[in-house]
């Protein structure tokens, strides 16, 4: 995938999500935050991008990642379609580092008033992986 389809695939995500913000965590995250002509090309191979809604169910049942899984999962009719999907996910998923917030790249695929997007720094992406592959944790 590369970025235009990840800022489709963030555009529709935000468009099932109650408060219109998610945050796109993992591997594909970097598209959202670095220009696809400085990354390598194994960058944009993968077909999947997960994606959280910023506030989960308040009763943490998941099933905003489940609807975003639904609608635009694996196998999907918009997988189908377009040939690349999301994996729906709770915020917590990822750990990150403290401050990530600061950090990281905030997008309105829609423009103003279009829903947000969060994504992870490199830095933080990074420190995220190393956390979790360690069994290390971070409160965020």
């Amino acid at each position: 995938m590369n970025r235009d389809e990840l800022m489709e695939l963030t555009r529709q995500a935000i468009r099932l999500v109650p408060n219109r913000e998610v945050l796109i965590v993992g591997s594909q995250s970097i598209l959202g935050t670095v220009a696809e002509d400085r990354l390598p090309e194994r960058a944009t191979l993968s077909r999947e991008a997960d994606i959280a809604p910023t506030r989960d169910d308040d009763d943490d049942d998941g099933t905003i990642a489940t609807r975003i899984d639904v609608h635009l999962g694996e196998m999907s009719d918009f997988d189908r379609v377009n040939g690349f999907y999301a994996q729906g996910v709770s915020s917590t998923t990822a750990v990150l580092p403290r401050g990530w917030e600061r950090r990281a790249t905030i997008v309105h695929p829609d423009g103003p008033g279009g829903g947000t997007a969060w994504f992870i720094s490199p830095y933080d992406l990074c420190a995220s992986s190393s956390s979790a592959e360690s069994g290390r944790t971070s409160s965020s």
